[in-house]
């Protein structure tokens, strides 16, 4: 597991979900790792046998793979290429805007995450976890 220590915290006003979103575009490739070479991170990874995912929260962002031990040095080489030489591109951002959004209207939906969210915004009135 890699751990970024940036989170919502670190949004602008008028940014909410900024870096929900630059967590999925993370995963759209780098300069050695995507598509148009037929080396894409997510495919790359689960051909090593990872099982891979992100999440991010107010003071946090965690990138992390579980591979067999055999594949740790090419698990790390593509985490490490990801984050230096991400590829972040215009029209992966729409399509993954639309994924984040209803990542978060499914958030909408759930009770314990609606209190959740009010009890943070009452909280934090004045910070940047509101």
């Amino acid at each position: 597991m890699v751990t970024y220590h940036v989170g919502s915290r670190n949004e602008a006003i008028g940014h909410t979900g900024a870096t929900h979103l630059l967590e999925h575009l993370m995963f759209k490739g780098s300069k050695k790792y995507n598509k148009e070479n037929n080396t894409a991170i997510w495919t790359e990874l689960q051909n090593i046998g990872a099982q891979i995912n992100a999440t991010t929260w107010n003071d946090r962002t965690n990138y992390f793979e579980v591979v067999p031990s055999e594949h740790l040095e090419r698990a790390i080489a593509i985490e490490a290429d990801r984050m230096r030489n991400a590829f972040l591109k215009d029209e992966d951002r729409q399509p993954e805007m639309t994924v984040v959004r209803n990542e978060f209207e499914r958030g909408e939906n759930s009770p314990f995450d609606v209190l959740d969210k009010n009890i943070w915004a009452t909280a934090y009135q004045a910070h940047p976890y509101h």
